[in-house]
């Protein structure tokens, strides 16, 4: 029996449809008649910057190093001083939740924690340090309280 594992089928929006090689589509997907199930999934393809975009890029660090040099504003100087970032979902992510996923399950990924019993664990020791800190303190979103969707992206 054939598994289907990645499947890349070029499509483009065309007045709001979705436009691809519909033939090709059924053959390729006929050869896994047997599978109980196939998902699909689309995802929009994102143009990687250009060569032209690439070398300004690369030219703007060596402008800003060469400024930053000039002015006597060694390395540790610059990094000492804190630029304004605001949170994402993403950086909340990778640079709360992820570090403390790490000490306390000792679990690289998100993908690999037990259902309740490890989320809480984590859960509990960020919204606690949040809380004490800075006085933040937000609930496990609840689906049956209809906090978040069923459904989701990741």
């Amino acid at each position: 029996m054939k598994t289907l594992t990645r499947l890349v089928v070029h499509a483009s929006l065309k007045g709001g449809k979705l436009a691809y090689n519909a033939p090709y589509m059924r053959q390729i997907l006929s050869q896994y008649d047997d599978c109980p199930k196939v998902r699909i999934t689309l995802e929009k393809e994102v143009s990687l910057r250009s060569e032209r975009q690439n070398r300004a890029l690369h030219r703007f660090f060596h402008l800003l190093s060469d400024e930053l040099n000039n002015a006597g504003y060694n390395i540790q100087f610059v990094l000492s001083k804190k630029m304004d970032i605001e949170w994402t979902p993403e950086t909340v992510k990778e640079l709360l939740w992820r570090p403390a996923q790490k000490v306390i399950l000792k679990k690289k990924s998100t993908t690999l924690l037990k259902k309740s019993e490890d989320i809480d664990k984590v859960y509990d020791h960020i919204n606690r340090h949040i809380g004490e800190l800075f006085g933040i303190h937000i609930a496990f979103p609840s689906y049956e309280e209809g906090e978040y969707e069923k459904e989701t992206s990741k």
